[in-house]
């Protein structure tokens, strides 16, 4: 799956509160001890981070909620960047998950006019 996203280059992106899930859609915990959740960036300059790492239990059961941030970079530009985190639950042993984000940053282009206050002048 790939998620699209677009900002300013004076803007990051915050996907807050994404699910780590079963197949089945119920709530399912990560591996944290061989490797903690991360975003790397494929293509582009921009970056990302995993932010909000929590530990949640409800009707769905239990499991680990996370925020995907991306910040950007170069303007003009489009980026491919991986959350990814280990799925296993074994120690020592990794199976990793991930979730792709099409990031693309704006150029800084002309938009309109800021108009200033008008100055009154002699009609000479």
């Amino acid at each position: 799956m790939i998620v699209a996203a677009t900002s300013a280059s004076n803007e990051k992106v915050r996907f807050p509160g994404i699910d780590v899930v079963t197949e089945t859609g119920r709530r399912a915990l990560l591996d944290l001890q061989d490797e903690q959740p991360s975003i790397e960036s494929l293509e582009g300059d921009a970056t990302g981070t995993v932010e909000n790492l929590v530990e949640v239990t409800d009707e769905l059961g239990t499991g680990h909620k996370l925020d995907a941030v991306l910040r950007p970079g170069t303007s003009g530009t489009a980026n491919l960047l991986r959350l990814k985190a280990d799925a296993d639950s074994d120690a020592g042993e990794t199976r990793e998950i991930s979730l792709d984000f099409n990031y693309t940053v704006k150029a800084d282009e002309a938009a309109g006019f800021a108009i200033p206050e008008p100055v009154i002048e002699p009609n000479a």
